[in-house]
């Protein structure tokens, strides 16, 4: 059982539902927490410390979700099935964290690089991004960065999950927005 469910009907409803939905139909928050337990092999050198690292994937468009469409030839599809293959299949990593693991009582994976998410993301130009799950009564800078590491804007941050503006001006592409000198984020404008 996951989630209170029995096992087949949460992947069923991952590959043909919507497995982002409570028990009782509400939407998700995007915020779930996953916990793993792993055992170390026996023969694992005694004082080395393993690590772990983490990541986490967006694919805007699973292929499986458009393969029906890709078998009917007309040129409209051929085009954006074109489209498709150059933007929206690639899964990206938009958040990336590799840690130490604390043997003596587990590791939580709450520090830098998961103490803020960014939402909506894919978010369109002109549009407003919450920080969500992000506070701080102290302004913070917040630098954005162009897929190749050019800071394009900067800025302060500060309160409970904020909203920031996305330039409206910005092509759609990947950024990486930074808090502070914590982990940056990518984050995809659409």
């Amino acid at each position: 059982m996951k989630y209170g469910r029995p096992r087949a009907e949460v992947e069923a409803d991952m590959l043909f539902g919507d497995f982002n939905r409570t028990e009782d139909g509400a939407e998700g928050s995007g915020a779930d927490r996953i916990r793993y337990e792993m055992a170390l092999p026996a023969d694992w050198p005694e004082g080395l410390t393993p690590e772990v690292e983490v990541k986490v994937w967006y694919q805007a468009m699973p292929p499986r979700w458009v393969a029906s469409m890709f078998e009917t030839e007309a040129p409209a599809i051929a085009d954006f099935e074109g489209l498709y293959w150059d933007y929206a299949a690639p899964d990206l990593v938009t958040a990336q964290v590799t840690t130490p693991i604390n043997l003596a009582g587990g590791t939580e994976l709450d520090g830098d690089a998961s103490s803020y998410a960014v939402f909506p993301n894919p978010v369109a130009s002109g549009e407003a991004l919450t920080l969500k799950d992000w506070s701080s009564e102290e302004p913070v800078a917040c630098t954005w960065f162009d897929a190749q590491g050019k800071v394009l804007k900067r800025q302060l941050v500060a309160g409970y999950q904020p909203t920031l503006m996305v330039p409206s001006d910005w092509p759609p592409g990947l950024y990486h927005l930074q808090l502070g000198r914590g982990p940056a984020l990518r984050l995809i404008v659409r």
